[in-house]
């Protein structure tokens, strides 16, 4: 007997609109706009626009407001402490250790320094994002490495320079499958990937197995992230008019305006040829005096035969007199905006009104912040891209991986902490392990255990050992743990930062 059908009515909204079931396949999409391989989402600005951008961004580098900023930023990823640990739900995982200790020895086994990586992702800051390519090689001596196993490491991590980079490449499921790079203005970049498969012209395609990009914000999976440097474009460029505006002021109450007086047939339409050619030496004149090309001027000495007065005469009109606007607060005002923008305004701290130093604390925490943001975006992308393939390409394909990490950037406050550690120890919730150990050993600048550190044997000894300084203050100040109060003694039992 045939199974009868159900009929299943499909769910209507409202209005009437048919509403789909359920898929796990994507049904919509990000709403991110991309032309022949050029993101244009939400750019109103022309000069902002992909490419064109890297170049305005690149001129925005050098200015000294702005500069002071990305220097701050490329200071403190650069400085940052970096390591690889086991992620927390598989730390006890079977070959973990093994893997934790290959990661870290591929991490110093690069040509360049880690820190040196670092430094080039930090211009995701300034450019929105960043492009490195992942270069692999057998390690082994011959080949630079500094061990001889075979395995496979990482050679390098070259940057891909953002003012190279044109387009990006989507496949027919509008995934990133790749960039392409632009090497005509390259001396040797041509020369260098003529031969391979995937060049034609002047172009090379890098896939996205090859890449690993990095973005300053992620909206709408935009490759091209966003620029801290798109939010401070009006103030920078309002302030670069201000700017050379007042220098032309300066030059021209410095050196004033020159003033040539001429008879005025030779302004005439009426003119003729030669005195046309004297009045356009005489404009030549004032424009090489204006720009500074010219140190003096030879006058002829003739006079009107009437009133006396010389046909030629040259004068400097100076300008006298109060500015209406003061620039110096106008320029100020965009330099504060800009660094308040870009996090960076503990720089100008102290230069005007002053600050106090739970002012500078604070702002020196959301600096730290603003950093350690960019940070755990570069520790993403190692970690769920270039880690994963590492290992498959030597063979481990495993649920979970090793994880590069950060230390925080804020300093932590001693004292507070050792209170910390020192109630929390005193009622037996703080482990004694080599973690804990090393965490406070870091806090206080010393160099964390050897590996081989026997922890059984720390324990045994320390659990003899009972801090008895809750009891000075209770049973006799100069006693230390005597039976009466010294003399003027506070009797108040105040010190029980650790008594249980």
């Amino acid at each position: 007997m045939a199974r009868e059908k159900k009929t299943i009515e499909k769910a209507r909204a409202a209005s009437g609109e048919e509403i789909p079931r359920f898929q796990m396949e994507p049904m919509g999409n990000t709403g991110l706009k991309i032309s022949s391989g050029i993101p244009t989402d939400n750019v109103h600005v022309r000069e902002l626009l992909f490419p064109n951008s890297m170049s305005v961004y690149a001129k925005m580098g050098h200015d000294s407001t702005i500069a002071s900023a990305l220097n701050l930023f490329t200071m403190l990823i650069q400085r940052s402490k970096w390591s690889v640990r086991a992620p927390l739900s598989a730390r006890d995982s079977a070959g973990m250790k093994e893997n934790v200790e290959f990661l870290k020895s591929v991490m110093h086994d690069m040509d360049s320094p880690f820190s040196a990586f670092l430094q080039e992702v930090s211009s995701k800051i300034q450019y929105g994002f960043c492009v490195h390519e992942k270069v692999y090689r057998k390690r082994l001596k011959s080949k630079g490495s500094r061990f001889n196993d075979g395995k496979i490491g990482i050679k390098k991590l070259p940057v891909r320079s953002q003012t190279t980079i044109t387009k990006f490449l989507y496949d027919t499921e509008n995934e990133l499958a790749g960039v392409k790079q632009n090497l005509a203005y390259m001396q040797t970049g041509y020369a260098q990937y003529a031969n391979t498969a995937f060049t034609t012209t002047s172009e090379v395609v890098i896939p996205k197995s090859k890449l690993l990009l990095f973005r300053t914000g992620t909206q709408r999976d935009n490759p091209v992230g966003r620029s801290s440097l798109a939010s401070v474009y009006f103030d920078w460029k309002y302030r670069c008019s201000i700017q050379e505006n007042e220098s032309v002021g300066v030059a021209r109450d410095l050196g004033g305006i020159p003033i040539i007086s001429i008879p005025p047939q030779y302004l005439s339409a009426e003119a003729s040829p030669d005195q046309k050619a004297i009045l356009a030496e005489y404009k030549n004149i004032i424009r090489n005096l204006n720009s500074g090309n010219q140190a003096g001027v030879i006058m002829p000495m003739a006079y009107d035969e009437i009133s006396k007065q010389p046909l030629f005469k040259l004068d400097l009109l100076s300008l006298d007199g109060s500015k209406l606007f003061d620039t110096d607060t106008i320029i100020a005002r965009y330099d504060r905006k800009i660094l308040t923008t870009l996090m960076s305004d503990l720089l100008i701290m102290g230069q005007g009104t002053g600050g106090s130093y739970s002012l500078g604390t604070l702002k020196s925490e959301l600096v730290n912040l603003a950093a350690e943001s960019h940070l755990q975006e570069i520790a993403d992308v190692l970690n769920k891209d270039l880690v994963p393939q590492l290992f498959q390409l030597n063979g481990i394909d495993a649920e979970y991986y090793p994880e590069f990490y950060f230390e925080d950037l804020s300093q932590t406050d001693v004292d507070l902490f050792s209170k910390f550690v020192q109630r929390v120890a005193a009622v037996g919730f703080l482990e004694k392990d080599v973690d804990t150990l090393n965490k406070i050993r870091s806090v206080a600048g010393i160099e964390p255990l050897p590996s081989d550190f026997d922890i059984e044997k720390f324990k045994e000894e320390t659990s003899k050992t009972q801090s008895k300084s809750g009891q000075g203050m209770e049973s006799g100040l100069n006693a230390g743990t005597g039976d009466q109060v010294g003399l003027g003694a506070d009797a108040s039992t105040n010190n029980l930062e650790n008594a249980a």
